[in-house]
């Protein structure tokens, strides 16, 4: 898959400003971005993305049932999950759900274009924040 057009779905403004700007500059589009589940769910379909990059932990409509409503509304969008809750039961759980891939958010943020290309070719493995390859869960 070449570069595709993203969503951005996470309760902090400052971390989802970081991420727009890393993968902006890195050549992939970023066509929305929203703080909470609720949001995101009404907006990806507007927005026409091929991958929702989407935080689990969120109030109101946490992460867990955005990807449930995101998979029953619009089954062809990948979503890659990327967590600071990247606990092996959160990451089966998001799997379970039908998440594309687990990405724990990085301690590098510029690793993260290239973390988000792999877990989208490597959908429903593991990558790791600190790694540039997907692990197996």
């Amino acid at each position: 898959m070449g570069e595709f057009r993203v969503y951005l779905c996470d309760d902090d403004d400052g971390y989802r400003t970081l991420v727009r700007t890393v993968l902006s500059e890195d050549g992939m589009q970023i066509v929305g971005d929203s703080g909470d589940g609720a949001a995101c769910v009404e907006a990806v379909e507007q927005a026409v993305a091929d991958v929702v990059l989407l935080d689990l932990n969120m109030p109101g409509m946490n992460g867990f049932e955005t990807l449930a409503r995101l998979r029953d509304r619009l089954p062809a969008v990948r979503v890659i999950v990327l967590s600071t809750a990247a606990d092996q039961t959160s990451q089966s759980a998001a799997l379970r759900l039908g998440a594309d891939g687990f990405i724990s958010k990085p301690m590098r943020i510029f690793d993260l274009p290239d973390l988000v290309r792999e877990a989208v070719r490597a959908a429903g493995e593991v990558a790791d924040g600190h790694a540039t390859e997907a692990v197996n869960p």
